[in-house]
């Protein structure tokens, strides 16, 4: 008997998550959390204020079932936004309601404003020069990163729904997600 080139990864990880316990699932968002909170020079009582906030909202209505999808990004995108709003304001005080609407402030193509240019604007009012190689620009620029859907795999796994977006940024599709799911709780 031979060995396998490679192991199927992506299904081994989606069998094992679609048995974990709610437990289980629990501790990830934490750990992501407090990986979000401990990184170098995020060391802003309002950037973890903002985290755990986000992460106290999201945990009850992570999915079980999946791995991959919109709600992966909503963390740190309801962090942003959060932590980008207006400064007379805590994070851990922001009634849902209008984290939903921040999190939704525009239509694409309506001429208003993207979740991404309202975080960006916040982020800039705060200081921050989001061209440097901070770990608080870089992850901005991968929430905000567009690209067109993806036309073939290049290998035997399916494309993902996330990996086959049209032209959304990964912040603008949890946005969408988290401010669904915040709705329903």
């Amino acid at each position: 008997m031979t060995a396998p080139d490679s192991l199927p990864l992506h299904a081994l990880a989606e069998d094992n998550l679609a048995a974990a316990s709610p437990d289980l699932l629990r501790a990830m968002v934490k750990t992501f959390a407090d990986a979000l909170m401990s990184a170098d020079g995020w060391r802003s009582p309002r950037w973890n204020r903002a985290v755990r906030r986000s992460a106290a909202l999201i945990e009850p209505v992570w999915p079980q079932e999946e791995i991959n999808g919109p709600f992966v990004q909503a963390l740190p995108t309801a962090a942003f936004v959060l932590y980008a709003g207006p400064r007379s304001t805590d994070p851990e005080s922001v009634p849902v309601e209008e984290l939903i609407a921040s999190l939704t402030p525009g239509i694409v193509g309506s001429g208003e404003r993207s979740v991404e240019d309202v975080v960006r604007g916040g982020l800039l009012g705060l200081g921050h020069d989001l061209r440097d190689d901070s770990q608080l620009s870089v992850l901005f620029g991968k929430l905000i990163m567009s690209r067109e859907p993806l036309a073939e795999s290049v290998s035997e796994f399916e494309w993902t729904a996330l990996d086959n977006r049209t032209g959304c940024s990964p912040m603008g599709e949890s946005a969408k997600w988290a401010a669904y799911w915040f709705n329903v709780i």
